[in-house]
């Protein structure tokens, strides 16, 4: 099973939905396949695997920083597609999600992106930059592949807006918990709780949050809130101290939700 359908099953089978991030390339190729391998190992949900681009533009510092060391790494789409046909290969099972921006999945190759990815064994995608224009397309590109396009939702979007995005969510939903970028720490947004409550209202996809989660704090406070959490820029930075550091910190924050 993969795609859309392999993201739900393990979303209906965890008590508390984790996905942890790690940037495809950084802070070397070999060590970001290994920390795919590790979170997998420890129980991660759901690995989002960010694909290098030269202007990650809603991405805070830690990641940016990370985008360039994996681009300086010759890191790309191509040799992420095949390390992860490597890693289905070597029989990590868990669902691996790729992240970027329409510079990196950009309209006219989409199509065969999508077909290179769901042959790798690749579940799905998030694309933070991509427009409404351009959302139908994508949307559709990926479901005729049987492929998961995750939506973003703020506390900004009506519920008129959440409701018509619910029509044609896949997967889980993405909630953005802060104003602010990734890993920057910001308040958390003003209306997230009943965010929150309009997705459940007009789907029945879970909702994990994602934005500023760094701290087992963070988990503790936001379980009750949601389904689960999004952790991306503090496993990153960690990683460029050690492995053991980065997986210790992903396991602490696991064990906090449940």
């Amino acid at each position: 099973m993969r795609g859309s359908q392999h993201i739900k099953q393990a979303c209906n089978q965890a008590q508390s939905i984790f996905v942890p991030f790690v940037e495809f390339g950084h802070p070397t190729i070999k060590k970001s396949i290994g920390a795919i391998k590790a979170l997998a190992k420890m129980g991660a949900t759901i690995i989002e695997v960010g694909v290098p681009c030269t202007n990650p533009h809603l991405d805070g510092d830690v990641i940016t920083n990370a985008n360039r060391i994996a681009l300086d790494n010759g890191a790309d789409l191509l040799q992420c597609i095949r390390a992860i046909r490597q890693l289905r290969q070597e029989g990590v099972k868990t669902p691996i999600m790729l992240m970027s921006y329409q510079d990196v999945f950009p309209k006219r190759k989409f199509d065969d992106i999508v077909a290179a990815c769901k042959v790798s064994g690749i579940d799905g995608f998030l694309i933070p930059d991509l427009d409404s224009k351009n959302r139908s397309l994508y949307k559709h590109i990926c479901h005729e592949h049987g492929l998961s396009l995750t939506d973003f939702i703020t506390a900004n979007h009506s519920e008129t807006e959440i409701q018509r995005i619910m029509k044609e969510a896949t997967g889980f939903v993405y909630g953005i918990s802060t104003d602010g970028k990734t890993g920057t720490g910001s308040s958390r947004a003003t209306g997230l709780n009943q965010m929150v409550k309009n997705v459940r209202k007009h789907g029945d996809l879970p909702i994990a949050l994602g934005f500023g989660m760094s701290t087992t704090q963070h988990a503790k406070e936001f379980s009750p809130v949601a389904d689960g959490i999004i952790v991306g820029s503090v496993l990153v930075k960690k990683l460029d101290g050690s492995m053991k550091q980065a997986m210790n910190h992903a396991t602490d924050m696991h064990k906090s939700l449940l």
